[in-house]
């Protein structure tokens, strides 16, 4: 059977995208012996440039990074077996708030027989409205480390319009614990944001101080990569187009945005495009979006999976529900799979060109190591 593309590990499972398959046993990662010349240092967890407890393990002979390590200094382990679906949900969706619509999403997707065709339309409306925001914070974030404080600060400013916009239209700027949406508003804020977002970028494109330290930064091209990292590096990988969960072919999208550098410029590029993009496909849907529809959809007895494309790439889950309670659940996030490919791509850069590399990946540590019991 053709499983499709290699997504990542799922609790006791790979994920395809075309099923599951038994996972192998990991063999542990062998001791590379030091040479002489070279040492470790460590960069974290209190260092300034990264906003979340990780650090990393560096191996180098003085300026070239030889390896790296991360290194977690979180336990996040949640209990929620034996809730029902819609008490999980509170759970669920503030494991990382930044990616709470598509947690949300791809949880209630793998916990229900059905959901109706609005409110799958309206899980698209919220996660669209998280990758323009998450994008504009990645973004900020790679300008704010080249010490662009005026372009940073707009960017993070425009940031928080989309945070004000989702507030007015879910009752909370992380969509916690809100239902139907109210959209009245909603095209009209997204506008005025792109429109200023695009004055920005292309300022930004005659910037050469910006630019040079993204450029041939963090350059990774592997079939396994997800997210704006995959097409970055030319492969088309997008949970919207390869899943049909969510109806996003009703909504003329073809996921054709792609670079072919594989670095730091190329996912800067991809995520700077998508904002628009995003803002195109929430168009489509309000277009024909109805606020009435079934917020609580019946629950599966047995197994299920539900896939999403989050801002940084596929985030799913796998359940297993017996009498309307959960039994397991596994979390497959983009975060898992961005940071081995992150570690990967600064072999050979130098230690200054880390925050742009790190920042390009957008990885959340909240989502890493996360278990439910």
């Amino acid at each position: 059977m053709n499983r499709g593309r290699k997504i990542g590990r799922l609790g006791d499972y790979v994920l395809f995208s075309n099923g599951l398959e038994k996972a192998e046993v990991i063999s542990p990662e062998p001791i590379v012996e030091q040479e002489y010349g070279t040492f470790n240092f460590m960069y974290g967890p209190s260092a300034g440039g990264l906003i979340e407890s990780i650090g990393f393990n560096i191996h180098t002979s003085g300026e070239k990074i030889l390896k790296i390590r991360p290194m977690l200094y979180k336990d996040r382990i949640f209990t929620i077996s034996g809730m029902k679906v819609k008490d999980a949900l509170a759970v669920v969706e503030r494991i990382n708030a930044n990616f709470s619509a598509a947690h949300r999403a791809a949880f209630l997707i793998a916990c229900s027989k059905g959901i109706d065709y609005d409110m799958k339309l309206d899980m698209i409306v919220r996660i669209e409205l998280e990758r323009i925001r998450n994008n504009l914070h990645v973004i900020g974030r790679m300008v704010e480390a080249s010490s662009q404080g005026v372009a940073s600060n707009m960017l993070f400013y425009l940031r928080e319009l989309i945070n004000r916009a989702i507030d007015v239209a879910y009752g909370h700027r992380f969509f916690f614990n809100s239902e139907v949406g109210k959209f009245q508003e909603l095209r009209g804020q997204l506008s005025i944001i792109v429109k200023q977002f695009n004055g920005i970028f292309n300022d930004l494109l005659d910037t050469r101080i910006f630019l040079d330290r993204l450029d041939k930064n963090g350059i990774i091209k592997d079939d396994s990569l997800t997210g704006p990292a995959a097409r970055a590096a030319g492969f088309n990988h997008d949970a919207r187009i390869d899943a049909d969960y969510l109806p996003y072919s009703d909504l003329d999208f073809k996921g054709d945005i792609l670079q072919e550098s594989g670095d730091a410029l190329g996912r800067f590029m991809v995520r700077a495009s998508e904002i628009e993009k995003s803002a195109e496909i929430i168009y489509n849907a309000l277009d024909i979006i109805k606020t009435k529809y079934v917020i609580t959809p019946p629950v599966i007895d047995g197994d299920g999976i539900g896939r999403v494309e989050s801002p940084s790439g596929d985030l799913a889950y796998f359940v297993k529900i017996i009498n309307e309670k959960i039994k397991d659940v596994y979390l497959l996030s983009p975060s898992e799979i961005n940071l081995d490919f992150f570690a990967k791509s600064m072999v050979g850069n130098i230690f200054t060109d880390f925050p742009f590399n790190w920042e390009s990946f957008g990885i959340w540590s909240s989502e890493l190591g996360v278990k439910f019991v």
